[in-house]
């Protein structure tokens, strides 16, 4: 039987009477107690107090399932729990990797360790922080309803946010946001990439888009964006530990 605050709050408000009926009233129930009925020689006292008490009893039930359900309610999507890997949420989480531009040797970073979404990534000389690291969720592997490639969900350790591609045009900025799945639609596809053996990230969204280093800039704080696909090395990105 399923338990609500409803039900809770009656257990706080109802007042106690020398008469309570539950469904099926009338014979004696498992635990010997039929509470709409005096027992042999119980006095109208003793018939009362016993009332109290199983309400009682009912009332702290109720307050433990409810306080159960709350715990199990789910919480918001971080490094323990991926919403955008979709199926793959049950897998272990893959290891931290960092994510070098062939062309400049720099890494993908989230900016000032920022946790907001709509954060730009950009590339800064390589360090092991958190805010240079990510997982590689694997949401759909050859042969799954016709895929033909391995796509992967990228999300930054720092923030737990995934990289997202935000339009279909050239130059489209890439930024970190809530991870998805699969029912947010268009939404969840914008953070999905094709992981090629030749270190080039395709996007699922912007069809012939690739992850790119705008301009093949080699400084640090250059922008993280997505090109048409070449082979140029500033579309190339090699993971490192």
């Amino acid at each position: 039987m399923e338990e609500t605050a409803g039900d809770h709050q009656a257990c706080r408000e109802r007042p106690a009477a020398s008469h309570l009926s539950w469904a099926g009233d009338g014979p004696e129930t498992r635990s010997g107690l039929a509470l709409g009925h005096h027992r042999p020689g119980e006095t109208p006292m003793s018939h009362h107090l016993r009332t109290l008490a199983v309400v009682g009893s009912a009332c702290a039930i109720s307050a433990t399932l409810l306080s159960s359900a709350a715990s199990a309610a789910p919480g918001s999507p971080g490094p323990a729990r991926v919403d955008a890997a979709g199926d793959a949420t049950a897998l272990k989480r893959p290891a931290w990797t960092r994510l070098r531009a062939e062309h400049s040797k720099k890494c993908v970073e989230i900016p000032g360790w920022s946790k907001r979404q709509g954060v730009r990534a950009d590339q800064w000389s390589c360090v092991k922080q958190a805010n240079m690291q990510w997982a590689l969720w694997l949401v759909q592997a050859p042969g799954a309803g016709g895929v033909r490639h391995h796509i992967y969900a990228i999300q930054n350790r720092n923030s737990g946010l995934c990289l997202t591609v935000d339009a279909k045009r050239n130059g489209s900025s890439v930024t970190q946001r809530q991870c998805r799945n699969k029912k947010y639609g268009d939404n969840y596809t914008k953070q999905l990439f094709w992981y090629t053996p030749d270190n080039r990230f395709f996007s699922q969204y912007a069809k012939g888009k690739c992850l790119d280093i705008a301009g093949a800039s080699k400084r640090n704080r250059a922008l993280t964006t997505v090109w048409k696909c070449s082979y140029a090395k500033n579309q190339r990105f090699k993971n490192i530990k």
